[in-house]
């Protein structure tokens, strides 16, 4: 399998294989890639010390009719601690604006058929408002085309096509795709698993999921839906660092792709190698929290195919 996230070194990624399991006091857990993110935002280096493994569809739980979309806004801090002292040095907040769009469909190859797809678009802008205007500078705007076979897009946490034992859906596989960031030339991603985690959105979803049996109705300045939440939380671990990832997401299915708001928070935590638990003091905070403030319809896109 390709990962898209690491598909152009221009992109600045490290990623690392997958780890064995290993033994925590929430249980097993299997630790499975580590991004590092160099790009003009600040924020980003902080990134690098995030462990996250593949995620569920985050975002992406239905496609609506072709041309309509979807914008998220809300705040994104982080807040980076020294390990020895546990002094805070430094506290950054942003603004925040997710957008999601479908901008066309086609009948492409996937998996040897030829199947009916969705392009789907997605924007990420992250940044200071000035003058009532959200200013982004270099690289704080991430663009993401991703061609999308429809049937892949279940709405569930989990394929129950086999009932003895149902299958933990880790991502979105796509066909093709274009990423653009910030000012750089928009490249093409070759087919594989696009990860929502950490870059599109902090929800790292679990197999644990705690999915909520009522709907209630929600109001977000997009308007009422009926929804129900999902809860979790995550833990990764590795030798000298361990990263928790908590999110709650309320879902609806009368809303564009069927997220109508979140509030994910990513702890990370460090020691020396050799150090016991006990002693992880924790480093880094990212705290995202986002609803949906628009719907419509008529998307164009903003990449070529």
């Amino acid at each position: 399998m390709k990962w898209l996230l690491s598909a152009s070194s221009r992109l600045n990624f490290l990623v690392e294989k997958p780890e064995r399991e290993r033994p925590t006091s929430r249980g097993i857990v299997r630790v499975t890639r580590r991004f590092r993110l160099d790009t003009a935002l600040s924020l980003c280096g902080i990134l690098a010390c995030l462990c996250g493994t593949v995620q569920a569809q985050g975002l992406i739980w239905s496609l609506p009719e072709d041309g309509q979309w979807v914008r998220y806004e809300g705040t994104y801090t982080q807040v980076a601690k020294q390990a020895e002292s546990g002094e805070t040095n430094l506290n950054l907040n942003w603004q925040r604006k997710i957008t999601l769009k479908s901008v066309g469909k086609e009948t492409a190859d996937f998996r040897g058929e030829s199947v009916p797809a969705r392009w789907i678009e997605i924007k990420i802008e992250t940044g200071n408002v000035v003058d009532n205007a959200l200013q982004t500078g270099p690289g704080g705007v991430q663009l993401y085309k991703l061609l999308i076979p429809e049937s892949v897009i279940r709405g569930e946490l989990f394929d129950k096509s086999i009932e003895e034992r149902p299958v933990f859906i880790g991502g979105i596989p796509i066909i093709k795709g274009n990423r653009k960031s910030g000012d750089l030339d928009a490249i093409s991603l070759e087919g594989g698993l696009f990860q929502i985690y950490p870059i599109v959105a902090l929800i790292n979803h679990d197999r644990d999921n705690v999915v909520g049996d009522e709907t209630e109705q929600v109001t977000v300045p997009a308007g009422t839906f009926p929804s129900t939440l999902i809860q979790g939380e995550k833990v990764t671990e590795t030798t000298g660092r361990r990263s928790t990832n908590i999110y709650e997401v309320t879902r609806s299915a009368d809303i564009p792709f069927g997220v109508v708001k979140w509030t994910a928070t990513t702890t990370t935590e460090e020691k020396g190698s050799t150090d016991v638990r006990s002693e992880y003091k924790e480093t880094i905070t990212i705290k995202e929290e986002m609803q949906a403030v628009e719907t419509g319809s008529g998307a164009e896109s903003e990449l070529g195919n």
